[in-house]
């Protein structure tokens, strides 16, 4: 018996005390059967079937069976998947007479119709989820985002063969394919994250600790003491006003007054999670329907591409001109307006971004001054994307904003609608994931900046961290302050590293046969022009991708460095690129230029004509 009925249902074998308890109360019951002879095995078994009764379910299932055979019962037993029938059965019977065996037939069978239908239900094929790639929002399904493409989706991928140990031409990525400055090595300034750790801090382990003087310098205590008391007794935890925090939006009035001269109210700031969740909220306010149209720079930057394609707006490109520095120029901005209307769609708004992403252009005053008529002329919501202002390098390129030329242009502009927006990501802080920065609104429509109060409430408040950091950005130690030689020290060294390297990148990257690549003035990119043979072209759209991405994905396989298609950021027709930041170390853009050289030759071969 024991070697006949050995086997157990699944679920007892992830149960070690009914497997114990079964082994066992088989091992008893088979030598109880080899023990007893002739009439006395009846009365044995039935002895036997009370005391297994209360062990297993496989003990039971054994005892039912030995009892049976024991009885000379001819009807046939249950298949061996209605444990729990026999279980039972065997529990409420005091001996073999007492067992009724067409009930337990009839409970078999039912079991057994149960076990088919549970098996049928596994084996069916499962119904499509309720949401799923055709019900869900199909303007999310065509936005696209090329910073974090396919290509860094399989920059990851090979990153995690180089952790396991694969064999590959290279040792590590080389990312320069977007602007995250402390993930390739950029300290973070001292002053900023030590006012952040006090901030944290409850004041009796920051602030009001005795040792805090010890650790701190003097000035970093009071900037935090000051934004403690601004935050109140939540501090960096609570939620705050939904535009941010008065004395952070006070120091943000503050620092735009000193920039340009001319006043602004903290009523007319919304502190935000970086500019990305300012512009998409602005994007959200300006369209109204799926006729509507904004002007975009081409190139520009993702974010405003993705966000249209997501609110279902008309995306009006309007080129800037390689030719002349990436120059915005009148006729091309009229154009765009004219494209669209002729599709029957309606301009609301106009981008600007200065300095350029991914161009590195600085506008002049004169140039912002012919977007600003342009602008008001045709009623549109000038977006003034300004968050590299601090990253300007060349000695001709000065930043000035198109608040300030607008209020300076005087009666001329005295109806521009004006939205500039500015980051803790960029600039020489490149905090990029305290998810800081601001909006300011200029001559918006006071129910509109009701109805973006609105939309902000639903989100509550920015991020508190943000919101101290940005309040830092603005206002950073003075000359005076114990901080501030240290602070100017950081920031001259960012500074200067990263003029240095984008004049190193650029012209590493025009010494190569086939590339040309404008100065990068500003921001922290080169967007070179790549020339590549027309194989390549049809290669690409026999693989139903751009050229210029083929082209990025064989320079990551072959080399490990990680860029964007320049088709991600758009381009006149015909033209090939990439965007490159020079962000990494020195040593790191130097490799970095002697594999664009090799891979673009290797490249050219591969795909010669």
């Amino acid at each position: 018996l024991d070697a006949h009925y050995r086997l157990k249902p699944p679920h007892l074998l992830q149960d070690r005390r009914k497997d114990y308890l079964a082994r066992t109360m088989t091992s008893t019951l088979a030598s109880a059967a080899s023990s007893v002879i002739g009439t006395s095995m009846l009365r044995s078994f039935s002895a036997s079937s009370q005391a297994l009764a209360l062990g297993s379910s496989l003990a039971a299932r054994v005892s039912v069976r030995a009892l049976r055979m024991a009885a000379g019962a001819t009807r046939p037993l249950p298949p061996p998947s209605n444990w729990y029938l026999l279980q039972s059965t065997a529990i409420a019977a005091n001996s073999i007479h007492e067992i009724n065996w067409e009930e337990l037939e009839r409970r078999a069978r039912a079991q057994r119709e149960a076990d088919a239908q549970r098996t049928a239900a596994v084996t069916k094929p499962p119904r499509p989820r309720s949401l799923n790639e055709h019900t869900m929002s199909q303007k999310l399904r065509q936005m696209e985002y090329a910073v974090r493409g396919e290509v860094l989706v399989r920059a990851e991928e090979i990153e995690a063969q180089l952790r396991a140990g694969d064999p590959l031409p290279f040792s590590e990525i080389t990312y320069a394919h977007n602007g995250n400055p402390q993930a390739v090595g950029q300290s973070p300034i001292t002053f900023f994250r030590q006012v952040l750790a006090l901030c944290d801090l409850p004041p009796e382990c920051g602030i009001d600790h005795p040792m805090a003087p010890h650790l701190f310098p003097s000035d970093a205590i009071k900037r935090a003491r000051e934004m403690h008391a601004m935050m109140g007794a939540g501090g960096t935890g609570a939620y705050t006003h939904t535009q941010g925090i008065l004395g952070f939006r006070q120091d943000v009035a503050d620092f735009i007054t000193a920039r340009d001269g001319h006043g602004v109210s903290p009523d007319h700031l919304f502190l935000t999670n970086g500019a990305s969740a300012a512009i998409q909220m602005l994007l959200t306010a300006v369209i109204s329907t799926d006729d509507d149209a904004v002007l975009v720079p081409i190139p520009q930057y993702p974010i405003y591409s993705g966000m249209l394609s997501l609110l279902g707006a008309h995306q009006a490109g309007y080129e800037l001109d390689e030719s002349r520095d990436w120059a915005i120029t009148p006729e091309r901005l009229q154009s765009a307006v004219d494209d669209a209307r002729a599709l029957g769609k309606a301009p609301r708004a106009c981008v600007i971004i200065n300095p350029g992403n991914p161009t590195g252009q600085v506008f002049a005053r004169s140039t912002l001054e012919d977007v600003i008529r342009f602008c008001v002329r045709e009623r549109l919501v000038l977006m003034a994307d300004e968050v590299y202002q601090e990253n300007v390098y060349a000695d001709d390129a000065h930043f000035v904003s198109a608040r300030k030329v607008a209020i300076e242009m005087g009666h001329e502009a005295s109806e521009l609608e004006l939205v500039s927006f500015h980051s803790t990501s960029k600039g020489f802080i490149g905090e990029c994931g305290r998810r800081g920065g601001y909006m300011e609104l200029h001559n918006i429509d006071p129910y509109v900046q009701a109805q973006l109060f609105k939309l902000a409430s639903s989100g509550l408040c920015s991020a508190v961290p943000g919101q101290a950091l940005t309040s830092l950005m603005v206002r950073p130690p003075l000359p005076g302050d114990a901080s501030h030689e240290q602070y100017a020290a950081e920031v001259g060294a960012i500074r200067h590293s990263l003029a240095e390297k984008s004049k190193m990148l650029v012209d590493g990257l025009n010494s190569i046969e086939g590339f040309t690549c404008n100065e990068a003035k500003g921001s922290m990119y080169a967007f070179p022009a790549v020339k590549v043979p027309e194989r390549a072209r049809q290669v690409a759209a026999e693989r139903g991708m751009s050229v210029d991405c083929l082209y990025a994905m064989s320079l990551l396989e072959t080399t490990g460095v990680c860029v964007v298609p320049a088709s991600g950021f758009g381009q006149a027709e015909g033209r090939v690129g990439f965007r490159t930041t020079f962000l990494p170390s020195t040593s790191a853009l130097e490799a970095a230029v002697e594999e664009f050289r090799w891979h673009h030759k290797a490249f050219c071969e591969r795909f010669a004509d």
